[in-house]
């Protein structure tokens, strides 16, 4: 027979015993449970509180930059272009010029028949920039003016117009000068138009290039010739109904009497006189960088050959001196970048474009002639950051269809060349190493398939920034 009472007690305490149970189990819970969330709480605000709580990371492969004390030539770049250049398909090594130097490490990298005079082809603006950039700066303008001397009455300007223009090839038309004078009024001139003209001549291309290289029809308006200058400017005074009777009488007083022809001297002074005595109607002005940039960008024959020719006029302008733009040129080689007389004899320079197939540098050269630029802030500045052709999207230039590679994106920066009549093609510019280096290169081909150069010139790129 079952004794309840035992029966009772003995579920009783199992029922406590239970209770006791999942009070102790529902206490561990909550404790693990605060545990855990103040872990994480401490976790994620511990950092600011310094450095002391190390946290798992993710390695992120960058470039290797070396830090800026570092000079030393990498002895691998040596050899892998010294491997590329001797197998290369395709490329005839005898017509190949190649210098590479290390800016950075201030040693020479690499050199193939570096110090023969070959065609460099449009590589030739480097140095036409070169030279117009230390003689005149890189805001250096091209002022063009219309000045006024003398009465206005009822329509009719009483004295003289002075037409002075500087060889601005931007220079549109003469539009903008002759609505300065119907601004003022005026509809007839009685007196004196005087063109004070920098350039009289007409632009055209060196003996030995092409006649065609440089047409007639596409040189700028004030290097077509003093005659077609004066040409334009008195249709232009037509078109809005101005007419001139020439009366010298009326001229300024400066120049009454005077020849430019008889006594070219005294006439200057006098003309500089009477600019300064007379009030400027209208003037607009272009900076040189502003004509440098597609010079180098998009190698534009006119303008450089434009930019070459105003070098020793504008020189000239302020010094007095006579001095053309081949002795400035040679002032620049001698006493700027210190070249040799022995090596200077193997360069010659013909014209500021590169057309001219009687150019000739050497691949050394254009190397020590880009690291003279690096070696100056502002032209460091206007070759580097601004003007020369690169392979990015907005500054691709003349490099626009090469060098598509990721890896040269940003780090190759230099100027292309090309004469497809002899076969050459040419590269020459900066670029920027993975180890931080920056090297100044030269390439130069001669008779050679012009596609087939540029597949090596682009590769060659790519080992040295590799």
């Amino acid at each position: 027979m079952i004794d309840n009472r035992k029966y009772k007690k003995t579920g009783k305490k199992k029922k406590r015993r239970l209770k006791k149970n999942v009070r102790r189990g529902c206490a561990v819970f909550f404790w693990m449970l605060a545990l855990s969330l103040g872990s994480l709480v401490w976790n994620a605000v511990s950092p600011s509180f310094g450095d002391s709580v190390e946290e798992d990371t993710v390695a992120v492969e960058e470039p290797y930059i070396a830090p800026e004390d570092t000079a030393d030539v990498d002895p691998a770049l040596t050899e892998r272009l010294a491997h590329y250049v001797e197998t290369a398909p395709r490329i005839e090594k005898s017509r190949l010029g190649v210098y590479v130097y290390d800016i950075t490490a201030r040693e020479d990298v690499y050199g193939h028949r570096d110090t023969v005079p070959m065609i460099p082809a449009s590589c030739t603006k480097l140095l036409t920039a070169a030279v117009a950039l230390h003689h005149l700066g890189p805001d250096h303008a091209y002022d063009s003016s219309l000045l006024m001397y003398g009465s206005v009455s009822k329509g009719t300007l009483y004295g003289s117009l002075i037409v002075s223009m500087d060889d601005d090839p931007f220079f549109p038309s003469f539009d903008e000068f002759v609505q300065a004078l119907c601004r003022k009024g005026i509809n007839h001139i009685e007196g004196s138009i005087v063109f004070d003209l920098a350039r009289t001549d007409t632009l055209r291309q060196h003996h030995t290039a092409s006649p065609w290289d440089i047409s007639y029809n596409k040189v700028p308006l004030l290097m077509k010739g003093a005659p077609r200058i004066r040409r334009e400017f008195m249709h232009a005074l037509s078109a809005q109904g101005i007419t001139y009777h020439s009366n010298p009488v009326l001229a300024h007083p400066w120049l009454q009497g005077l020849s430019k022809d008889e006594d070219p001297a005294e006439y200057r002074l006098a003309l500089s006189l009477a600019r300064s005595q007379s009030e400027i109607l209208a003037r607009t002005t272009h900076s040189l960088r502003s004509v440098l940039f597609p010079v180098l960008m998009y190698s534009d024959n006119i303008l450089a050959e434009a930019v070459h020719y105003h070098i020793g006029h504008a020189y000239d302008r302020w010094t007095g001196g006579g001095w053309s733009t081949q002795e400035l040129t040679e002032k620049f080689l001698r006493e700027e970048m210190q070249i040799p007389s022995g090596e200077k004899k193997m360069l010659s320079v013909n014209d500021g474009s590169g057309l001219a197939p009687a150019n000739r540098f050497t691949s050394r050269f254009l190397a020590q002639l880009l690291t003279y630029a690096y070696d100056h802030p502002v032209m460091q500045k206007v070759f580097i950051d601004e003007l020369l052709p690169s392979p990015l999207p907005n500054r691709r230039g003349t490099l626009s269809g090469r060098m598509k590679s990721e890896k040269v994106h940003g780090r190759v920066f230099a100027k292309t060349g090309t004469l497809a009549a002899k076969g050459v093609s040419s590269l020459s510019g900066y670029c920027l190493g993975r180890n931080g280096h920056w090297y100044a290169f030269a390439i130069l081909h001669e008779d050679m398939a012009i596609y087939e150069a540029r597949i090596f010139q682009d590769r060659l790129c790519e080992l040295l920034v590799k």
